[in-house]
C-alpha cells in the first residue's frame, strides 16, 4: 500500500553506509511511536469503551482535526480490514450468545413490533454467515473506493480530501422534496431565523426535478435573512419508494460544511442551536445522535456483522435522526469515513434497511463498524401531543411528536436564561434543573394526523417515563461497562396506533393486571391503564420552565400545518 512505503530519502539512507546508523535510529523511534499508537488505539476501542460517551464530557477533550491523507488512509483501512476479518456466527449460536445475561436477553420487548414480525421472524433467521460476509465486504470495498484506497486505486489528494471533509465551518443541512416537505421546512427555517435569530448558514439539498418545482415556497425561503444555499444530489431516485431514505447519507457526506447540524424538515429547534457546537459532549468525539423509542433485538444481524462488538442494553438503543450533530474532521477525518459507511448502506437499502428502520440506524452502524464511540443524548424521548376524551384501545393519550432533550443541563439552562426563554413565573425545581431541557420538537407523526389537530389542541401534554435517563450518572466515567450504564427503562414500551391518523404512546408495561395496569398489552386494556406506573403526563405549557409555552402559536403563525403528507 502506497501510504505505508518508507519515504525515498529513508530508503537512500539505509543503502548508504555513512547514514545507515542514524537511519536505523530513526526507524526505531518511528516503530516505537507506531506501537504506542496501536496500543492506545486498541485500548480506546476495548470492550469497556463502547458505552456512549458521557454527558458533560471533561473540558479540553476537543476532537482532533484532520490529519494528513496518508495517516487517515492507514488508520481507516486498518479499521476496515479489521472489521472485514471478524468472524460471523450463524443465526442460532449468535442469538444464544447475544441473549446471555448482561447482553440483550429481553431487548426484543422494546424492539419495533413490525420489524420483529416481518424481518425478525422471516428474514433474519435466513441470513447465513456467507450472506452477511458478502454484504459487509461490499460496504468495505465501496468505502475504500470512495477514497481511492482500494487495490490499485488513486487515493484522494490532500485538496480533494479537504473538499470531502468540508471547508466552510459550521452550518445546518436539510433536505426538501415535494411541496409538503418544503412547506414544513419553511416553517422550521422561519422559526430559526425570525424567532430564534439563528444566523448559521443553511444548505438545502434535493433532487433536481423536485427543487425545480418548489416555486413560491423556494422564493419564501430565499427571502429569509441569512445565508441559504440550494444544492442538488447526483444520486437517482428510487422508483416506487414511499420515501427517499438514501438521500440523507449523501447530503451529509457531500455537504460543504465540516461541522453539521442536520435537521429533518419537521424537526423544530426550541432555541438557537448554534451553542450545541461548543457542547463538551459534542466536542469529545464530534458526533451526537439522539435516541429512538426502541432498542435493537439480540436477533438483529448487526451484532453478527460486528463480530466482537456485542449487544448490550445500552448499545442497543436505536438512533432517531431527525437531528444529528457531526464534525466530519473529528478524529483525523474518521467521522467522515463513518458517514461514508452509512451512505454506502443506504445505497443498498434492499439489504441494510432490513436491519434498520430506513436510514436512521445506518449512521449508528457506521460508527460501530469502525469501533468509534459517539455521544447519545442522555434522555429517552418524550411523546408530545394531547389527552383526548375518546380512548382508543385503552389509550387516552395521543402523541404525534418526539420531544428530544439536550446534552449538558447546566450549560443549556444558562443559555435559555440568557436568551430570556424561560417564563418569569415558572419555578424550576432541582429535578428539572438536573434534567437537560427540551431542545427539538420533531413532529414526525403530525403530518399523518390531518384534521385531528389544529391550533388550540396540538401541543398540549407530554408523556414520559418518570425517570427517563438512558444511563446512570456514573456512566459519565468511560470505565463503566455498557451493561452497567443502563437505567432500568426495561419496562417502558412504545406503540404507534392507527387512530387520529397516528397516535404514539409510551407506557409502563411492568404494572400488572393486579394493579389495574396495562402490563404488556397493546390493545384491550381498560381506560386509564396506560397512564399508570412509572410514567407521567405533564402540561407542556408549564413544564421545564415554560420553554414550550409559545410553541403552538409560533408553529401555526409561521405556517405550520398538521397533515400535509
Amino acid at each position: 500500500m502506497n501510504s505505508l512505503r518508507p519515504p525515498s530519502w529513508l530508503l537512500h539512507s539505509l543503502r548508504d553506509p555513512r547514514t545507515r546508523r542514524p537511519a536505523v535510529i530513526v526507524i526505531a523511534i518511528a516503530s516505537c511511536c507506531f506501537l504506542f499508537f496501536l496500543t492506545s488505539s486498541s485500548s480506546s476501542h476495548s470492550e469497556n469503551s463502547y458505552a456512549y460517551p458521557p454527558s458533560r464530557a471533561p473540558p479540553g477533550s476537543e476532537a482532533a482535526k484532520v490529519q494528513d491523507p496518508d495517516t487517515l488512509q492507514s488508520q481507516a483501512v486498518s479499521l476496515l480490514d479489521a472489521l472485514d476479518a471478524r468472524p460471523i456466527l450463524e443465526y442460532a449460536p449468535a442469538l444464544e450468545q447475544e441473549s446471555q445475561p448482561g447482553r440483550c436477553p429481553n431487548t426484543w420487548r422494546q424492539a419495533n413490533r413490525d420489524m420483529m414480525r416481518n424481518e425478525g421472524e422471516n428474514v433474519w433467521p435466513t441470513m447465513t454467515a456467507k450472506d452477511l460476509a458478502e454484504a459487509r465486504r461490499k460496504i468495505v470495498d465501496k468505502v475504500k473506493a470512495r477514497f481511492g484506497w482500494e487495490q490499485g486505486g488513486r487515493p484522494k489528494s490532500e485538496r480533494e480530501l479537504d473538499v470531502m471533509l468540508g471547508q466552510e465551518g459550521r452550518g445546518i443541512v436539510a433536505t426538501a422534496g415535494n411541496q409538503d416537505t418544503a412547506q414544513r421546512l419553511l416553517t422550521t427555517l422561519r422559526i430559526l431565523r425570525n424567532r430564534h435569530r439563528c444566523s448559521l448558514p443553511i444548505e438545502i439539498w434535493g433532487f433536481p426535478d423536485e427543487l425545480s418545482r418548489l416555486g413560491s415556497i423556494r422564493d419564501e425561503i430565499d427571502a429569509l435573512d441569512g445565508d441559504v444555499r440550494w444544492r442538488t444530489v447526483d444520486i437517482g431516485k428510487r422508483d416506487g419508494r414511499w420515501k427517499q431514505f438514501h438521500i440523507k447519507g449523501e447530503v451529509l457526506a457531500r455537504s460543504s460544511f465540516s461541522e453539521i447540524l442536520y435537521l429533518d424538515s419537521d424537526s423544530v429547534p426550541l432555541t438557537d442551536p448554534t451553542f450545541l457546537f461548543d457542547s463538551p459532549t459534542y466536542k469529545q468525539h464530534g458526533a451526537v445522535l439522539w435516541p429512538d423509542f426502541n432498542r435493537d433485538a439480540a436477533a438483529n444481524p448487526i451484532w453478527r456483522l460486528l463480530g466482537n462488538l456485542h449487544c448490550t442494553p445500552a448499545r442497543a438503543w436505536q438512533a432517531e435522526t431527525g437531528q444529528m450533530l457531526i464534525d466530519k474532521r473529528a478524529r483525523g477525518g474518521l467521522n467522515l469515513v463513518a458517514l461514508e459507511i452509512a451512505r454506502a448502506m443506504q445505497e443498498d437499502e434492499e439489504f441494510w434497511f432490513r436491519l434498520s428502520g430506513g436510514d436512521k440506524d445506518t449512521f449508528r452502524f457506521g460508527f460501530y463498524f469502525l469501533s468509534l464511540p459517539f455521544a447519545m443524548a442522555p434522555h429517552y424521548p418524550s411523546s408530545l401531543g394531547a389527552l383526548h376524551g375518546d380512548s382508543f384501545e385503552g389509550h387516552a393519550f395521543c402523541g404525534h411528536t418526539m420531544l428530544q432533550y439536550g446534552l449538558d443541563p447546566d450549560r443549556e439552562w444558562q443559555h435559555l436564561r440568557e436568551r430570556g426563554q424561560l417564563a418569569q413565573e415558572q419555578h424550576l425545581g432541582p429535578e428539572e434543573l438536573r434534567h437537560a431541557p427540551p431542545l427539538f420538537v420533531h413532529a414526525n407523526a403530525l403530518k399523518h394526523s390531518s384534521f385531528y389537530n389544529k391550533r388550540g389542541d396540538t401541543f398540549r401534554q407530554l408523556k414520559k417515563p418518570t425517570d427517563d435517563r438512558l444511563f446512570h450518572p456514573e456512566a459519565r466515567q468511560l470505565a463503566i461497562r455498557p451493561e452497567d450504564a443502563v437505567v432500568p427503562l426495561d419496562s417502558i414500551r412504545q406503540v404507534g396506533l392507527g387512530h387520529r391518523g397516528i397516535c404514539v404512546d409510551v407506557w409502563d408495561a411492568s404494572v400488572g393486571s393486579a394493579a389495574g395496569g396495562a402490563g404488556e398489552q397493546v390493545e384491550g386494556a381498560p381506560q386509564g391503564a396506560y397512564e399508570r406506573g412509572a410514567v407521567e403526563i405533564l402540561d407542556w405549557r408549564d413544564v421545564f420552565g415554560g420553554i414550550g409555552r409559545d410553541l403552538e402559536d409560533m408553529y401555526y403563525d409561521e405556517g405550520g400545518v398538521a397533515g400535509a403528507w
